[in-house]
């Protein structure tokens, strides 16, 4: 298991939220470049290509864990967390 403490799961879960924090950064940013006709194209468009993005790593994860499975010999629950380390 990658985390085996209390304190290892809060500093995950911190540098998590930092990654997840650029969401918002983001959304501010966009609205401060663009004009007010324009402004709310172009959020919707920065936060959807994020979604699409996490939409379509979802579906390479499922590919990988397969071939992990399939090709190393790897079980499920490992496999899972291999195909999820960046």
């Amino acid at each position: 298991s990658f985390v085996s403490s209390a304190s290892g799961l809060i500093a995950v879960r911190f540098f998590i939220g930092i990654i997840g924090g650029a969401f918002v950064p983001c959304q501010y940013w966009v609205t401060m470049m663009f004009a007010e006709n324009t402004v709310g194209t172009a959020n919707a468009v920065a936060a959807g290509w994020g979604n699409l993005g996490a939409g379509f790593s979802s579906i390479f994860v499922g590919g990988i864990v397969k071939l992990l499975r399939e090709n190393a010999g790897i079980e499920d629950d490992k496999a899972w967390r291999i195909a999820f380390v960046p």
